[in-house]
């Protein structure tokens, strides 16, 4: 959103839905509707983050009713927004997402999980250059378990082993295959033995994928018959 602002010129407005949720009875849709009004001030670019906090399915029947008139302000309020500005929703639980609301935007784009090539990437720029002793193997290998993971996790991976690797807890290469193997470790059976075949392919030995993931080499041996 702060890109598209930018490459738009315009101002971005962000949602707070801090300020927006309220407990009194109709002061949440009063909130919401006089967010929408003010961004329709002057042209902008308005993002409703984690939409599915306002915008939840109005046939879920463990809701309130206050939940579902804010779904109903929401489509009003999306129904009059010019076009001179720009409207941006996110969510992770689009499933949740009233199916009214989903037709009044006019594209709709999924960021699916990174591959295992983006991951080692992502990990390469992470760990900067104390990355730059590593196997390349390594490496490599990481980002195919990154690829079940997702880029904040691999971030937050590589952010944990980088500090205890600067603060003398253990080495760099050592931190990371520990973090790893935890990581792994809470994968289920057949996601785990999945990923074995696909370091198995990549060229490491099971062995090696033992140490780095946590995995037997029985499992692997299963896997592969």
């Amino acid at each position: 959103a702060r890109w598209l602002a930018r490459a738009l010129d315009l101002p971005l407005a962000v949602l707070n839905l801090g300020a927006v949720m309220s407990s009194f009875l109709g002061r949440t849709g009063s909130n919401l509707r006089q967010v929408m009004e003010f961004s329709r001030r002057q042209p902008c670019l308005l993002l409703l983050d984690e939409l599915d906090a306002i915008a939840k399915r109005r046939d879920d029947q463990s809701d309130i009713g206050e939940l579902k008139r804010l779904v109903t302000v929401l489509l009003q309020e999306l129904d009059t927004w010019p076009g001179s500005g720009l409207l941006v929703a996110t969510t992770n639980h689009e499933q949740l997402i009233d199916p009214a609301v989903w037709r009044r935007f006019q594209r709709r784009i999924a960021f699916p999980l990174p591959g295992a090539a983006e991951q080692a990437e992502l990990l390469r720029q992470q760990l900067g250059s104390y990355g730059e002793s590593l196997d390349a193997k390594l490496v490599d290998a990481i980002g195919e378990i990154g690829s079940r993971m997702t880029q904040a996790e691999l971030a937050l991976l590589s952010e944990r082993a980088l500090r205890e690797h600067i603060l003398s807890i253990r080495p760099l290469q050592d931190s990371l295959e520990a973090h790893c193997k935890g990581a792994v470790g809470s994968m289920p059976l057949a996601q785990r033995r999945a990923l074995g075949l696909a370091l198995k392919k990549g060229g490491l030995g099971q062995r090696e994928i033992h140490r780095l993931t946590g995995i037997a080499r029985e499992t692997l041996r299963k896997a592969s018959d």
